[in-house]
Formats: C-alpha cells, sequence, structure tokens
C-alpha cells in the first residue's frame, strides 16, 4: 500500500547500501498523477494569459526528465500551443504536487529557476 502511494506521488524506494534512497520518475501524460500536476500548471495566471492570446488549443506533455530539488521530486510539464503542422513549445514547468511549489526552466540558459524568479525576469 505505501510503496503504490509512493509510485503515485512520483517516488519509488529502493534499497542502497547505507539505507533506502529515493529516485525521481517520470510520470505519464495519461495518469492521474500527471493530470494533478497539469492542472497546477494550467491555473498559474500566466498560463490563463497566454492560452488566450492564441487561437490554438493548448497541450501539456511531460516527456522531460523529471528534476529532483531538495529532495523533492518534481514533475516535468510541458506547454505547447497545438498548431496545425506541429506542437510550438511555450514553457516547461517542474511541479512538487503535493506542496503546489511550481519551477520554470529558463528558455535561454536552461536553467531551472524558481517561478519567482522566472516571473521577475517576464
Amino acid at each position: 500500500m505505501i510503496r503504490r502511494a509512493l509510485l503515485t506521488m512520483g517516488w519509488i524506494l529502493t534499497s542502497g547500501g547505507a539505507g533506502a534512497e529515493s529516485v525521481c520518475v517520470s510520470q505519464p501524460t495519461e495518469s492521474k498523477a500527471f493530470a494533478t500536476t497539469a492542472d497546477i500548471v494550467r491555473r498559474l495566471p500566466e498560463v490563463k494569459t497566454w492560452s488566450s492570446s492564441h487561437s490554438f488549443p493548448v497541450a501539456f506533455d511531460s516527456r522531460a526528465k523529471p528534476v529532483v530539488r531538495d529532495g523533492r521530486c518534481y514533475t516535468p510539464v510541458a506547454v505547447y500551443a497545438s498548431r496545425p503542422e506541429r506542437l510550438e513549445l511555450w514553457h516547461l514547468f517542474y511541479v512538487h504536487a503535493q506542496s503546489h511549489t511550481v519551477l520554470v526552466q529558463d528558455r535561454i540558459t536552461g536553467d531551472v529557476v524558481s517561478l519567482k524568479e522566472w516571473r521577475s525576469k517576464s
């Protein structure tokens, strides 16, 4: 039961030499866990504004690798404009679902920064 809950949250416990260590794993786009993280991103004011600023549908994807910060697993949520000829990436967010903490990948440097830092640059 605990293992299932940990898998649902995006964590797997594996035994190591000195004890258990946490490993962050990707969430499939079709999973309930990804739907929860995508919804957190969908509710960001910047996403709402951007979504309404064009006529293309918005698509969410989880193909990027998750990141670990301060012992927390952050699920990737890529946000795209779904154009007829291609998906056009807008931004890549990383979400810790339990705390609703959001990180953003800087499009120029590729660094993952806090939502506050990203907002200050926008």
